[in-house]
């Protein structure tokens, strides 16, 4: 009775923190999720108000000393605290013009190089079928905006946002990385002094049978090698090698 007892009790706890882990990792997708929607739509709304385009603001020494910078709308500092100064440069989209009847005007594709005209159009016959105002384009968000001469359609990128849920374990990663290079620094001093002692030990007593001062050394040169051979491989730039180099005549 007692081990039938025992069974149902840990099948309980079982199902119980299976049901709690579901939960807490649902919350946290679902969460990840409109973040990222909510991101994405912020942005194609930017574009939208700019024509298709990041607003471009004077940077200050381009700027007289005797000039006052332009007042900058309140609306601003929500953008500011999520888009940084890099943003329209790591941002992939582009934008498609129609017309009254639906035709394709214009496409713009300086800020992405994996969409050509002919796909881009498709994009926008998908998106017209759907008839919203947002929605996604397989990897793409889209919104729509109605113009005097008939529409314009931004199309954002949004596998690039899935590096934010990444960022926590990248930023956790370097931390570890500097704290074990800042450590090596830190304890040369002590096992150096360390060193010296033993050896003048083993000079007056005979030699010590316990070796963890080398294994110390040898785990601390460990981690640092590590790290200088991560930092040399995200270094590295590859080029494509000329026909013919390895010959020799």
């Amino acid at each position: 009775m007692i081990r039938d007892l025992r069974k149902k009790f840990i099948l309980v706890a079982m199902l119980s923190t299976m049901l709690v882990l579901t939960a807490i990792m649902g919350v946290v997708n679902f969460s990840n999720y409109r973040e990222m929607l909510d991101r994405a739509d912020e942005m194609t709304a930017l574009l939208e108000q700019n024509d298709g385009k990041f607003p471009e603001e004077p940077s200050w020494h381009e700027q007289d000393d005797t000039e006052t910078p332009p007042a900058k709308p309140e609306n601003n500092k929500k953008d500011k605290s999520r888009f940084s100064v890099e943003t329209p440069f790591e941002t992939r989209y582009f934008t498609v013009t129609v017309d009254e009847n639906g035709e394709v005007t214009d496409c713009d594709l300086d800020r992405i190089a994996a969409v050509d005209e002919e796909t881009a159009e498709e994009y926008t016959q998908t998106a017209q079928q759907k008839n919203k105002t947002t929605g996604f384009q397989g990897i793409y968000r889209y919104r729509v905006t109605e113009t005097e001469d008939g529409a314009k359609y931004v199309f954002l990128l949004v596998v690039i946002f899935s590096r934010m849920v990444f960022r926590p374990v990248e930023e956790s990663i370097q931390k570890q990385k500097r704290f074990i290079t800042d450590a090596s620094h830190e304890l040369k001093t002590p096992l150096t002094i360390i060193d010296a002692n033993t050896e003048v030990m083993e000079m007056e007593s005979g030699e010590s049978q316990y070796h963890g001062r080398e294994q110390k050394w040898q785990r601390i040169n460990d981690y640092r090698y590590l790290i200088k051979k991560d930092q040399r491989r995200k270094n590295t730039r590859w080029t494509n090698c000329p026909p013919g180099i390895f010959s020799f005549y």
